[in-house]
């Protein structure tokens, strides 16, 4: 996991709880809303540290040299 994607999961756990402890129906969904779209930007986050990689990086650089 991405380091920059740890806060972004705390808030989605967060709102997690908060819509587990919702008595009103609109409100738990939109806690369970929140949570996701805080998944949604933790997947981002990796997905994009992952195309910043020296790895990936390196990948990249094999692919064009074998053209």
């Amino acid at each position: 996991m991405s380091l920059r994607a740890i806060v972004p999961r705390e808030r989605a756990a967060e709102a997690k709880d908060r819509a587990a402890q919702a008595r009103d129906p609109c409100l738990k969904r939109a806690f369970e809303e929140v949570a996701n779209d805080w998944l949604l930007l933790a997947e981002q986050v990796e997905w994009i540290d992952r195309q910043r990689s020296p790895l990936h990086d390196e990948e990249n650089n094999r692919s064009v040299r074998n053209r």
